[in-house]
């Protein structure tokens, strides 16, 4: 089943809209990030449910238009949501907003069980590496 959400670009948000969607999807809330990350973002993208419900977001940050580059970051969809067609609606719609910015390269990390979602969204998958602070994998 398709559901077809508006997606937003840089919609306002309220601080609490998206740490409640990280806890639903099992990701750390985060509210000390919020809304203060969304200052350093080049673009993020949002979808609502019919009730106004944030059920999705993403965002693309990076040096920007200057280098032509960006980093996909932070997709969720609710879980009551997924499975829906959102997501690559989010994500297809941040590619489209990129490109509109003049970003003309845009690099996403996800674990393999999500490669045949980034491939139908557009992205080829390609070879790369993560480092991550000991401090960080202690948190």
């Amino acid at each position: 089943m398709t559901v077809s959400y508006p997606i937003q670009i840089n919609e306002v948000l309220e601080r609490h809209e998206v740490p409640e969607l990280r806890g639903k999807v099992s990701w750390g809330r985060r509210e000390e990030d919020y809304p203060a990350l969304l200052d350093h973002c080049l673009l993020w993208a949002t979808a609502r449910n019919e009730q106004g419900r944030l059920v999705a977001f993403g965002y693309i940050t990076g040096p920007g238009e200057a280098f032509e580059h960006g980093y996909m970051e932070d997709v969720m969809v609710d879980p009551e949501e997924q499975g829906k067609g959102i997501g690559k609606s989010l994500v297809q719609s941040l590619l489209q907003a990129a490109e509109d910015s003049g970003i003309s390269i845009v690099t996403v990390n996800y674990s393999k069980q999500h490669e045949s979602f980034y491939k139908e969204c557009g992205f080829t998958p390609c070879g790369g590496a993560v480092w991550r602070s000991r401090k960080e994998e202690e948190k």
